[in-house]
């Protein structure tokens, strides 16, 4: 048997890790919405988004273990609304279109 070498076109260093519309890479995810995002909704998740930002000397961050730091954030800014949601009186009120009280439990 024999072993053929293989050539690849020379590309620069570095060039796949460039900012930019032309070098084809893009990121979906915790990380890519913190990135575009102006700001959180909720004064802890916004705290949190700051707080990260700093750390990571700012906008964009491309470190790809901080996609799991921007996850929290997002869990932050739900857990957040949630309260914010179960205590909102017209959203959690039993004179909340669709609910209907019965008169005896199904069995």
């Amino acid at each position: 048997m024999e072993l053929h070498e293989v050539h690849l076109p020379e590309e620069p260093r570095g060039k796949d890790f460039t900012e930019g519309p032309e070098t084809g890479i893009y990121s979906v995810g915790p990380l890519a919405r913190m990135n575009a995002a102006d700001g959180m909704a909720t004064p802890r998740a916004q705290a949190a988004r700051e707080e990260f930002f700093k750390i990571l000397g700012g906008r964009p961050v491309h470190h790809t273990l901080a996609n799991h730091w921007a996850r929290v954030i997002e869990m932050i800014y739900a857990a957040e609304r949630i309260v914010e949601l179960v205590n909102d009186p017209e959203i959690a009120s039993r004179r909340c279109a669709g609910f209907r009280p019965r008169s005896r439990p199904r069995a």
